[in-house]
């Protein structure tokens, strides 16, 4: 729930920097998570930055497939 309550000014920032690259705002959100990664305790550290350290290529990459082969919802 606590990441859940980060990223909604990150989707305020996002809508309201529509003139921005989308790299840009990768770039400024990623750059966000790793700070919040600093108040994570050293158990959760690493793991929170290897999360963080994402390239926007591979970002793209992957965004790319999911929408070319997308993962079935559970529908009933």
């Amino acid at each position: 729930m606590h990441k859940g309550i980060l990223a909604i000014p990150q989707l305020l920032l996002i809508s309201l920097l529509g003139a921005c690259s989308n790299e840009a705002v990768y770039n400024n959100i990623q750059h966000n998570q790793r700070l919040e990664c600093e108040k994570q305790p050293p158990s959760q550290y690493e793991e929170c930055m290897a999360e963080s350290g994402v390239s926007f290529e591979e970002y793209q990459q992957h965004r790319n497939e999911a929408e070319i082969h997308p993962t079935p919802t559970g529908s009933e």
